[in-house]
């Protein structure tokens, strides 16, 4: 359970912070009973829908950085199998263009396309599947 709450810290701060802002009476604060406390029924059943749009603007934040970190989701289907693998970068064909296209092989750049002279020394064969 610790573990699971750690990997989730971001969205429990986040929502720490929310119900600090959104809270249950017309003046802002916490609803504490006290005689001059006025209970807000519209802050109290928005809450859980600040709380819902905090979640998706932070699973958007964090899907954009994740785009922005190499195209995960671009690179993720591409595997590269063939002899040069081993080297820093390989050839790969792509049938639509008619053309081969090279691209870095391991590290957090892994799959991305980059500048043919890093396969120029290779022959011309598709490694990636």
């Amino acid at each position: 359970m610790t573990m699971a709450l750690l990997g989730k810290w971001p969205k429990l701060v986040a929502a720490a912070l929310i119900a600090g802002l959104a809270s249950c009476t017309s003046s802002g604060k916490f609803y504490t009973h006290e005689p001059d406390d006025e209970f807000s029924l519209l802050n109290t059943l928005a809450f859980p829908l600040v709380l819902v749009g905090a979640d998706l603007v932070y699973e958007s934040i964090m899907g954009a950085v994740q785009e922005g970190q190499g195209g995960a989701e671009a690179t993720a289907l591409l595997r590269c199998v063939g002899a040069f693998c081993h080297q820093a970068a390989a050839w790969d064909w792509h049938p639509d263009e008619n053309q081969y296209h090279c691209r870095i092989t391991h590290g957090l750049e892994g799959g991305e396309v980059t500048d043919a002279e890093q396969c120029q020394h290779q022959p011309l064969q598709d490694n990636w599947e």
